[in-house]
C-alpha cells in the first residue's frame, strides 16, 4: 500500500480480504471514490474511519458505510434515512434501523416488533437483546419467557428480571435449552409464585421437586402435587394426608393435553397410570374415588365398580368424566396447558363396546349419549340401546344423531316420562331445523372458526400456539339428531301426528313445511292437519288452528275441513287461507256473508263465485268496484238474473270479453243476454253461447250459419238435444 500507482483500479475480493485495518484506514482517507467505497464496505475498517465515511460527499460511499454492520449504531442513528420528499434514500440499512434498539438502550423498541421477536421470529441475538432491554413492558417479557425458541443466554437474563410474572413464565417453560441451573435457582426464588411455576416444569430435577413438597407456601405445595412430575408411589402416599389429598384429587381430575386427540389403540396393554388409578379406586375417601372416576384414563372395568359406589359424588363423577363434554376444564397460565375443557375423553372401539355392553345402566347410557362414529357403522347397536330395559339408556339413545327415525318415534311414545321428553325434544328440534333456511357449508360461520373470540378468557398466546388444528378431530360441537339424512315424508309425519307425546303432536301441528331452500320431502298434508284439528289435547288443536301453511290452505278448500277450522281460517291474516274458505262450498253462509267485506279482492271474488254464498251477499257484491269480484258473480249460477243483466250492459272496456265468456258459460244467464253476446267477435264466446241451455231457438238458428265451424257444430248439437 505504500507504493504509488498512477493507474489505480478496483481491488479484487482476494486483495480486499488481505487488507489490514491500517490499510483500510488509509483507503478511507483517499481521494479516490473507489478506495473510500471499498473501506466503507469492509467490516475490518476502524470505527473512527467509518464515522467519517457515513457523511462522505459521495452517495456510494455513504451507502456502503450505512450498510456496514461494523458501523457504530450511534453513528447510524445520526444518518438521515429519508430524502426531502419523505422517500427512503437507501443509504441506511432499513433492517439495521429497525433493530437499533438491540444495540442502543436509548432507542425504544416498537411493540409490534417486540411481540414478533418474543413469539420466536427473527434471530436468537434479537431475543437475547430483548431480554436485556430495560424499557420493555412486562407482558412482552413474560411472553418471551414462555417462548418455545428461547436461547439459553436470554433465559439467564430473564431469570434475573425483577418482575415475578417474567420469572414465573420462565420457570414454567419446559424448553430443553433452558439451563437446569436456571430452573433450580427459580425453584429457590423468594416469590412463592415463581417456585409454584417451577414445580410444574417436568425438567426440574426430582430431588428439587420433592423438596418443594415441604415448601412453606401452600400455593407451592399445591402446584407440586397438581402439576409436578411426581412418581405414582409418591402420588399414592399423598392420599393419606388431608391437605395433600385435596390437591391430589384435583390432579386426578385433570389430564395433560396431548394434542387434538386420536382414538386409543386396541392393543390390550394397560398404561402405568391406569394401574395407578385402579389402585387408588379403592381409596377409603369418597372424593378420591370420585376423582378417579372422573379421570380420562380410568379403565372401563374400574368405572363399572365405581358405578355401584354408595356415594353420589362418585357416580356423578363418572357421568362427568365419560360425558360428551370432557372433564378437562383447566388451563394453566402461559403456554403450559394442563387441561382443556373442549378435549373430551377418547375411547377405543374396545372401550366403547365395553360401555355399550356394560351391566351398569349408567355406563350404557353414557355410551349411548356419545357421538362416537363407531355407532354410525352399527345401526343394530343403536336400535338395541333404543329398546334397553333401563329408561336412562333409552333417554340417552334419543339424543344420538345415529338413531333411526322409527326408533325415535317409538321412544316419543315411551311410558317413561324422561324418555318421552328426551325423544320429543329431539323430534321438535329436527322439525325446527327443517323450517330454517339451509346455509351452504362454505358460507357458514362455523363454531370452530371463531370459538376463541367467544371464549370468556383466553390465555396469552393460545391462538398462536394452536395454529391450524385438525378441527375434524376436535369435536367441539354436538351433532343434532337426524343429521345423517333421515328420509321423512307424508307417512312419517303422519306417524308423528299419532305420537303418544302431545308435545310432538303440537310441534307437527305448528309445522308449516320445510324452508324453500331445503331439499326435504317432510311436508304436512291436509289429512294430517285435519287429524290434529280433532286431537284430544287442546294445545295440539290450538297449534293446528294456528298453522297457516300450505296444508292449512289445502284443507280450508277441501271437504275434510272441520267447521270450527273454517270459522278460524276466515279470520286468519293469511289471505290465501281466507280465499280458500271463501271458495269452499261447505263454508257456512254466515261466514261467507262476513267475507264480503274482506279487504282482499281475491277473497271477495271467491265469495262471489261460491255457489253456497247467500243471495244477500251476492247483492252486496254486485256493487263492488273490483272487476275480479264482478267476474266472480258472472261465473256463479246462483247470481240473480237482475244482477247478470246489470253486469251484461256495462260499458265496453278491456274486460268485456271475459265478462261475455263467463255469461256464456253461466247456466242462469237470461236468453236475451245470451242473444246479445251471440254477436261477439270471439268465436269461443259464440261457441259457448251455442252450448248454453238458456240460449233461445232463434239465436241458435243464427249461430247455425256462423262462419266458424266449431260454432255451427255447437249450435247443431244443441238443436239435436232439444
Amino acid at each position: 500500500m505504500g507504493q504509488t500507482s498512477y493507474y489505480a483500479g478496483p481491488l479484487t475480493e482476494e486483495e480486499i480480504d488481505r487488507l489490514t485495518s491500517e490499510d483500510l484506514a488509509m483507503l478511507a482517507g483517499s481521494a479516490s471514490v473507489v478506495a473510500r467505497t471499498t473501506a466503507a464496505g469492509s467490516a475490518a475498517t476502524p470505527s473512527s474511519s467509518l464515522e467519517k465515511l457515513v457523511f462522505d460527499s459521495e452517495r456510494d460511499v455513504r451507502r456502503a458505510a450505512g450498510h456496514n454492520p461494523s458501523t457504530p449504531a450511534a453513528v447510524i442513528l445520526r444518518m438521515p434515512s429519508q430524502n426531502s420528499d419523505g422517500t427512503q434514500n437507501g443509504e441506511v440499512s432499513e433492517h439495521r434501523l429497525e433493530f437499533l434498539w438491540a444495540e442502543l438502550e436509548s432507542v425504544p423498541v416498537d411493540r409490534e416488533l417486540a411481540l414478533k421477536v418474543a413469539d420466536g421470529r427473527y434471530e436468537d441475538l434479537h431475543r437475547v437483546a430483548l431480554a436485556r432491554k430495560k424499557s420493555v413492558s412486562v407482558d412482552i417479557l413474560t411472553r418471551l419467557a414462555a417462548s418455545y425458541s428461547l436461547p439459553p443466554e436470554a433465559a439467564l437474563e430473564l431469570a434475573e428480571n425483577n418482575h415475578i410474572q417474567v420469572r414465573s413464565s420462565l420457570a414454567a417453560n419446559n424448553l430443553a435449552t433452558i439451563p437446569t441451573e436456571v430452573l433450580v435457582d427459580l425453584a429457590d426464588d423468594a416469590a412463592p409464585e415463581v417456585r409454584a411455576a417451577a414445580a410444574t416444569n417436568y425438567k426440574l430435577p426430582d430431588d428439587v421437586l420433592l423438596r418443594l413438597l415441604d415448601d412453606e407456601s401452600a400455593e407451592v405445595r399445591h402446584a407440586v402435587i397438581v402439576h409436578g412430575h411426581l412418581s405414582y408411589d409418591v402420588q399414592h402416599d399423598l392420599d393419606g394426608e388431608d391437605e395433600s389429598r385435596r390437591s391430589l384429587q384435583e390432579r386426578l381430575r385433570s389430564h395433560k393435553w396431548s394434542g387434538y386427540g386420536r382414538y386409543p389403540e386396541d392393543d390390550g396393554e394397560e398404561s402405568p397410570r391406569a394401574a395407578f388409578l385402579r389402585k387408588l379406586a379403592g381409596s377409603p375417601y369418597a372424593l378420591t374415588r370420585a376423582a378417579v372416576a372422573q379421570s380420562p384414563e380410568t379403565p372401563i372395568d374400574v368405572l363399572e365398580e365405581l358405578a355401584g359406589d354408595t356415594e353420589e359424588e362418585v357416580t356423578r363423577a363418572i357421568s362427568y368424566g365419560l360425558g360428551y363434554d370432557t372433564a378437562n376444564r383447566f388451563v394453566d397460565g402461559g403456554y403450559n396447558f394442563t387441561t382443556i375443557w373442549w378435549y373430551r375423553r377418547r375411547l377405543s372401539r374396545t372401550e366403547f363396546s365395553k360401555l355399550l355392553n356394560s351391566p351398569m345402566a349408567l355406563l350404557r347410557a353414557l355410551g349411548a349419549a356419545r357421538h362416537e362414529a363407531f355407532l354410525q357403522d352399527d345401526p343394530e347397536a343403536m336400535s338395541r340401546l333404543a329398546r334397553d330395559s333401563a329408561p336412562i339408556v333409552r333417554a340417552a339413545a334419543a339424543t344420538s344423531p345415529f338413531i333411526s327415525f322409527l326408533d325415535l318415534v317409538e321412544l316419543a311414545s315411551d311410558t317413561e316420562e324422561t324418555v318421552q321428553q328426551a325423544a320429543s325434544s329431539s323430534i321438535i328440534d329436527w322439525l325446527r331445523r327443517q323450517q330454517e333456511p339451509h346455509i351452504p357449508y362454505e358460507q357458514r360461520e362455523h363454531f370452530e372458526n371463531n370459538w376463541l373470540v367467544r371464549m370468556e378468557s383466553v390465555p396469552d398466546g393460545v391462538p398462536e400456539l394452536l395454529g391450524k388444528p385438525n378441527w375434524n378431530e376436535l369435536h367441539i360441537d354436538r351433532i343434532p339428531v337426524g343429521w345423517f339424512g333421515w328420509s321423512v315424508g307424508d307417512e312419517e309425519l303422519e306417524l308423528l301426528a299419532n305420537s303418544g307425546s302431545s308435545a310432538v303432536r303440537a310441534a307437527v301441528a305448528s309445522y308449516p313445511g320445510p324452508h324453500e331452500s331445503r331439499c326435504s320431502s317432510a311436508r304436512l298434508t291436509p289429512k294430517v292437519l285435519a287429524l290434529l284439528l280433532r286431537d284430544e289435547d287442546s294445545t295440539v288443536r290450538e297449534r293446528a288452528l294456528g298453522n297457516t301453511g300450505t296444508a292449512a290452505v289445502s284443507l280450508a278448500a277441501s271437504s275434510e275441513a272441520p267447521a270450527e277450522a273454517l270459522v278460524h281460517y276466515a279470520r286468519s291474516r293469511n289471505p290465501d287461507l281466507r280465499r280458500a274458505v271463501a271458495a269452499n262450498p261447505l263454508t257456512p253462509g254466515r261466514i261467507l256473508a262476513n267475507l264480503v267485506r274482506d279487504t282482499e279482492d281475491s277473497v271477495r271474488a271467491a265469495v262471489a263465485a261460491n255457489l253456497a254464498s247467500p243471495g244477500e251477499a251476492l247483492v252486496v257484491l254486485a256493487g263492488d268496484q273490483s272487476e275480479e269480484v264482478l267476474l266472480g258473480l258472472l261465473a256463479n249460477e246462483n247470481t240473480p238474473q237482475a244482477i247478470l243483466e246489470q253486469l251484461a250492459i256495462r260499458p265496453a272496456d278491456y274486460g268485456e270479453a271475459e265478462r261475455h265468456r263467463r255469461l256464456a258459460i253461466n247456466a242462469s244467464s237470461p236468453a236475451h243476454v245470451l242473444a246479445r253476446i251471440a254477436y261477439s267477435w270471439s268465436g269461443e264466446i259464440r261457441e259457448l253461447v251455442a252450448g248454453n241451455p238458456n240460449t233461445a231457438v232463434g239465436t241458435l238458428e243464427i249461430l247455425a250459419f256462423d262462419e266458424n265451424p266449431r260454432v255451427r257444430a255447437a249450435a247443431e248439437r244443441r238443436r239435436q238435444r232439444d
